[in-house]
């Protein structure tokens, strides 16, 4: 098992508008679970929404 600090499991959909080339992909994510550590050093504001770029991993999980 490889873990990654800064990895995060996600869920896809399927592109119905036909907006994406093929191979891209369009991932947006929020800090939301920033939220759930303890540190104080955290400011605890609202959270906020970022567009990955650039070259992204794509993997299946075998268990879904």
């Amino acid at each position: 098992m490889i873990f990654n600090l800064k990895g995060r499991a996600m869920m896809g959909c399927l592109d119905e508008t036909r907006t994406l080339e093929y191979g891209q992909v369009f991932v947006q994510f929020s800090n939301n679970r920033l939220w759930s550590l303890s540190d104080d050093s955290f400011p605890y504001n609202s959270p906020k929404n970022y567009i990955a770029t650039g070259k992204v991993v794509v993997a299946k999980n075998p268990c879904l």
